[in-house]
């Protein structure tokens, strides 16, 4: 790192303090550079998704309800790499003070900088912050002794319109050369990096300079450059093409297995089953209800109170039941085992469509 930008950042930094932006600095312990990206907890039913799918976007997040040492989730939740102890408190410029609780595979600490994911709430909203929060990086800073002020209120919660017409992408588009003077190529990577998540602009095939930063974003991700000022940072050349390859060739297998094990766990509901039952077939009625985002307790095979709340929220939100007085709430019987059917094969059919994920 050059000494202008050291000068550049210090001076910010001297600045924000004087502002009041970052905490006291009795407080404060170190000043780092962090990656800042975003994540949130999928609902059911959402107008859109980021992977196409309830479930896909389940399996980027995590099931959206606790941090990976058990709080539950909350505005001021962080996840950071393994070598933050639980705990651990950051200053985020534009955002506050946040506590480390959570974990994820590819937020990694590199050698200029850390990544750091912010949780920014819960269903559409929440997707829309993380979104139109982006991939940022900032001048943090450690601190202690804090309570927790981080605010995401401020960051809008439209959906980018990109998001509410998607569509599956082959990833055999990328097998032959691409080159960025090739408007048709241009436009698939940036449809490509805008399913990633990399990319908030127009697909126009012009290979202009917020491609350019989204190349650097994703290549960033993908371990390709050690630094957004690296050499072949922002080039798309073949080591990026074959990793946006790779990428859309992962993700189209984990949908064809993922669709797979959801009808195999399909086949073995069985109706009938209500709190003295246990054993197998509670454990798969608990996963499909977890699939769909009714039950967010244990999957242990045991028909417990979290169990009969889940499949109530179902027959509910189903229509096969409209009162927890009526009979059979919260019973697993004929009725609500076809609804279930019939709720899961949608899902199933959504999860097959589902666009291109990125691998983290």
């Amino acid at each position: 790192m050059n000494k202008i930008i050291k000068k550049q950042r210090a001076l910010g930094l001297l600045f924000a303090l004087m502002l009041g932006w970052i905490p006291a600095v009795g407080h404060a312990q170190e000043v780092r550079t962090f990656a800042v990206t975003a994540y949130y907890s999928p609902l059911p039913n959402q107008t859109a998704y980021m992977r196409g799918s309830y479930e896909a976007d389940i399996r980027l997040n995590g099931r959206g309800t606790n941090g990976a040492d058990g709080t539950p989730v909350y505005v001021g939740m962080l996840a950071a790499p393994k070598s933050y102890a639980f705990g651990t408190q950051i200053y985020i410029p534009g955002l506050g003070v946040g506590t480390v609780h959570d974990r994820g595979g590819a937020i990694l600490a590199k050698k200029d900088y850390d990544r750091i994911d912010v949780w920014m709430g819960y269903g559409d909203e929440g997707l829309a912050r993380a979104l139109n929060w982006g991939y940022r990086f900032v001048e943090g800073q450690m601190v202690s002794g804090q309570t927790d002020t981080l605010d995401f209120s401020w960051i809008a919660t439209n959906l980018p319109k990109r998001l509410l017409n998607q569509s599956v992408q082959n990833p055999d588009v990328f097998e032959p050369k691409v080159t960025a003077n090739d408007s048709d190529d241009i436009r698939e990577l940036q449809t490509a990096l805008a399913s990633f998540d990399y990319y908030h602009g127009e697909i126009h095939g012009t290979y202009d300079d917020e491609t350019r930063r989204a190349v650097i974003r994703f290549q960033l991700a993908n371990q390709l450059i050690d630094a957004e000022n690296g050499a072949g940072a922002g080039v798309y050349g073949p080591k990026t093409r074959a990793a946006v390859k790779q990428n859309l060739e992962t993700f189209n297998a984990e949908v064809e297995r993922e669709r797979t094990r959801i009808e195999q766990n399909l086949a073995k509901m069985q109706s009938g089953l209500g709190v003295h039952s246990s054993g197998e077939e509670v454990y798969w009625l608990q996963q499909m209800l977890w699939e769909l985002g009714y039950y967010h307790g244990e999957l242990d095979g045991r028909y417990n109170e979290e169990t009969v709340e889940a499949v109530f929220s179902f027959q509910k939100a189903r229509g096969v039941l409209n009162s927890d007085t009526d009979a059979g709430a919260g019973f697993f019987g004929k009725k609500t085992h076809e609804a279930l059917l019939i709720a899961v094969e949608s899902h199933v059919n959504r999860l097959t469509a589902a666009p291109i994920e990125k691998s983290i």
